[in-house]
């Protein structure tokens, strides 16, 4: 079965040298924008790449939005020109802190039906809305969202190696039984 997979999403942890005046930022970069009262982060978006960047006084930042690891470079560069005044000439450290990931396979299954089959011991699922459910593969940080409609969306992944490990584990466990369950929808 085909598969294809689509970067949605791509959060970096930004570790700054120290705590951020987030508040003097705010005032001093045009777009910044600081409501502690709302939120405990300033926000500012990027065009170029585009993300939304998010520096909390703490002395981290969150990258956000982005849907190519080939921008992750320039945000992380674009980060620390931004707060070069908190960041003191010293190096930046980032890491990528989730992928989220999502693909479509090319039928429709019959949930409830796959659930006898396959037992709900790795599943979460909502009897009163069969829609979708939650899998949690056995590292429980990395979970499958996965629909009728044959939608999946994986989250909780560091890089793309690691997403198409769960899905490969995913679908050669369960893929067999997601057809069996293909003939009646539910």
């Amino acid at each position: 079965m085909e598969l294809r997979l689509e970067i949605k999403n791509i959060l970096i942890v930004v570790e700054l040298p120290a705590p951020v005046p987030v508040e003097k930022l705010a005032v001093e970069i045009p777009g910044m924008n600081y409501e502690p009262e709302v939120f405990p982060g300033a926000i500012m978006h990027s065009e170029t790449p585009r993300c939304t960047i998010i520096v909390f006084p703490t002395g981290k930042a969150t990258i956000v939005g982005l849907r190519r690891r080939s921008d992750i470079p320039a945000a992380v560069n674009k980060t620390a020109a931004l707060l070069k005044p908190a960041v003191h000439g010293e190096t930046v450290r980032y890491h990528t802190a989730n992928f989220v990931v999502s693909g479509q396979m090319a039928l429709s299954f019959n949930i409830l039906k796959f659930l006898e089959s396959a037992g709900s011991a790795d599943f979460e699922f909502d009897y009163e809305s069969p829609r979708s459910l939650v899998y949690r593969s056995p590292d429980p940080r990395k979970v499958i969202l996965l629909s009728k409609n044959g939608k999946l969306t994986v989250v909780g992944c560091t890089s793309e190696q690691e997403v198409v490990s769960v899905v490969d584990g995913f679908l050669g466990k369960y893929l067999d039984l997601i057809i069996a369950s293909a003939s009646t929808q539910g």
